[in-house]
């Protein structure tokens, strides 16, 4: 693997786990502190991440040259499609085992991000996109 791959590969993880952790201790949080639906914290947690993460990966991660008037579309579709499949995961937890956890949000997290990465790699901010 080229070391520009590499690099990439370990900003994305910083920049992403850091949003990750972040989505998630708003998210615990929320859950500790109020009486609202695993969903609506979810949503909350993704929502605080959001401008964490598009900066990191925009600046840092990607050192991506597109303006920001193309990039933010293209990464909040990207984060919404993450946030979908994040969903996605939430749900299926959560129907298949007839219960409720916050730790259901650290896996559907994890299982995104793969998602996410690929998106905006060779769509949203990398350098192969028109």
């Amino acid at each position: 693997m080229k070391s520009e791959a590499l690099r990439k590969l370990f900003a994305f993880g910083l920049v992403g786990g850091g949003a990750s952790l972040l989505h998630i201790a708003v998210a615990v949080a929320m859950d500790w502190f109020f009486i609202l639906s695993i969903f609506v914290v979810n949503l909350v947690g993704f929502l605080t991440a959001f401008l964490w993460s598009y900066l990191g990966h925009y600046h840092w991660t990607f050192r991506s040259s597109k303006s920001h008037r193309q990039a933010v579309p293209r990464f909040a579709l990207t984060a919404l499609a993450g946030y979908v499949v994040n969903n996605g995961v939430l749900l299926a937890c959560t129907l298949t085992t007839g219960r409720v956890s916050v730790w259901f949000v650290v896996l559907a997290v994890g299982i995104s991000a793969g998602v996410v990465y690929l998106a905006l790699s060779v769509w949203a901010l990398g350098e192969r996109s028109s």
